[in-house]
């Protein structure tokens, strides 16, 4: 069985295989709680365990750049008099291959 994650503003939909016991026991905890505090705490909880986890699920590439690349891509910038494509600021692996690619411009 799954359970689905549904973000409409980024029309994205998520299908989460879970353990039939593991999905069970939701379904009888909120069938039993049904609406009032005990509903939004679990609701709650679980909002914030997946958004402790996903971090770490992201791939590498597609996380945010570090600090330290950030302040090594504004470099590159400055020197080289180009702007910082939005793609490189927002992913890794775009980055990764920005500071690449421009690392060997600024030493030619």
């Amino acid at each position: 069985m799954s359970l689905f994650l549904i973000a409409p503003d980024l029309d994205l939909t998520l299908e989460v295989p879970i353990p039939p016991d593991s999905l069970d026991a939701i379904s009888r905890y909120l069938a039993a709680v049904k609406d009032g505090w005990e509903h939004e705490n679990f609701c709650k909880r679980l909002s914030e365990e997946i958004g402790r986890v996903l971090p770490d699920v992201i791939d590498w590439k597609l996380k945010p750049p570090t600090k330290a690349q950030m302040a090594f891509a504004r470099s590159l910038c400055r020197q080289l008099d180009i702007p910082l494509p939005t793609d490189a600021a927002t992913m890794r692996g775009a980055m990764h291959r920005f500071i690449e690619l421009n690392s060997l411009r600024l030493r030619d």
